[in-house]
This record gives C-alpha cells, structure tokens and sequence, in this order.
C-alpha cells in the first residue's frame, strides 16, 4: 500500500513538472480584435485612411515573406481593385472569418500582444473574368493600440494570373 501512495507521489510530481503552463490570455472580442476585424471591413471600402492611422509609419511589414514599408505595403493592397472586382469578405466571426488577440504574460513572448486573423478573400478578375477564392492569414503585433509588426500571408496565383493578362 506504502508503493501505490509513493508511486502515486512520483506520478503527480512528474506530470506538475511537465504541465502546460498559461501564458497569457486569448480574447475574440477585446477592442484590438475589433480593430482587426475593421481593417478589412475599411479595405471593402476602400478608407485606407483608415489602415494609415492603425499601422505604425516604422511598422515592420512582411506580404508572404516579402518585407516592405507601411507605404508600400497599402499600394499593394490597393492593386486590389484595379485587378479584381465584387471583392468579398464575409463578416467577422462568420464561417471564414475569424480573428482572436493574444496578451502574453510569461515566456519568451511576456508583454507582447499579437492578433491572428484567418479570413477568404474572394474577386473576379477584371481580365479573366474567373471568380477567385483565396485564404488568407495575418499577424498583427500592438503597441499602443498601432500595429508594429504585420505579417501577411495568401496564395498570390490569382494576382499573377491577372496581372500576366
């Protein structure tokens, strides 16, 4: 009986030492999350006023791994729509739109706060004429309520496509 309770010990001991530990809190509703989710909701509607006041003008900027300035990066965004028309993005928290914030409190990453944003992005081809539906995912890191850091990811073969025609 003196075994059980002491391998019972050992057992508790080792999985405490091998635990996941918090660090920090993830919110889908907090007001960085909403800024999120305003920044496409402003890039249907083409305010890229809007994006100039969230990003910082020194943001670090990364579009699928391609580093650029804030400035370049919204004339990138913009070419948009010269090449696609009847862009769509569904609203936030439907099904192919979703975003969180994550405030990190322990690790590496302690005081860091960074937004994840999944989202479909859908055009038709001004040229083409082809309906696109395309994944999207960003990385927004906040200091102050701006954007410091951005990192952009989509499959760019539809903005080729029109772009060759």
């Amino acid at each position: 009986m003196k075994n059980i309770y002491l391998y019972t010990l050992i057992l508790l001991f080792v999985s405490n030492l091998y635990a996941q530990k918090s660090t920090g809190t993830i919110k889908d509703s907090d007001k960085l999350t909403l800024i999120t989710y305003k920044l496409l909701e402003e890039y249907q509607v083409q305010n890229f006023d809007y994006w100039n006041e969230t990003i910082s003008d020194n943001a670090k900027i990364y579009y699928n791994n391609i580093r650029m300035d804030k400035k370049t990066f919204i004339e990138a965004v913009k070419l948009d729509f010269i090449l696609f028309n009847g862009i769509e993005i569904p609203d936030p928290k439907e099904e192919g739109n979703y975003a969180h914030t994550n405030y990190f409190t322990d690790g590496a990453n302690k005081g860091d706060v960074w937004s994840n944003h999944w989202f479909e992005w859908s055009g038709t081809g001004n040229k083409s004429g082809i309906r696109y539906s395309v994944r999207a995912h960003s990385d927004l890191k906040w200091e102050n309520s701006k954007i410091i850091e951005l990192l952009f990811y989509a499959d760019p073969n539809s903005h080729r496509t029109e772009s060759s025609m």
